[in-house]
């Protein structure tokens, strides 16, 4: 268990955060709740195999990182497994951005949602930042 001085920091609440949302994301399509949530089944189709590959995990991410941050996880390990849930948030920002509908479907709407998945980025990179050793 982590001592209340390293679990009060900025930085946890951020973390407890992307747990969350990362753990809620997948298991909402896991369990087929019809929401936009389920991010990446609109960018790559009706391809079940990739759709559950990827709502796995984000899954498994939230948990990883909801344990890493009551528990004493390696520093190596949190810090991969933040860059590739970081290169697979930029790679799904890109083809949802800009290359399925870029600037759809106004300027103005697209790019408040394009924020919102920047802050989730920000975010995914500072919690990531944490753990370099």
């Amino acid at each position: 268990m982590k001592s209340s001085s390293e679990f009060f920091r900025p930085l946890s609440l951020l973390q407890l955060a992307l747990g969350l949302f990362f753990g809620l994301l997948g298991l909402m399509y896991l369990l087929n709740y019809n929401t936009s949530g389920a991010h990446f089944s609109g960018i790559i189709g009706s391809n079940n195999f990739f759709n559950l590959l990827i709502a796995l995990i984000e899954l498994a991410a939230g948990i990883i990182f909801l344990i890493g941050l009551f528990a004493q996880l390696p520093s190596k390990f949190m810090f991969i497994t933040g860059i590739i849930i970081l290169i697979i948030w930029v790679i799904y920002i890109i083809i949802s951005y800009f290359i399925n509908s870029f600037i759809e479907p106004g300027f103005l709407s697209w790019l408040q949602k394009l924020s919102l998945e920047l802050i989730v980025l920000g975010c995914i990179w500072a919690v990531t930042s944490q753990y370099v050793s």
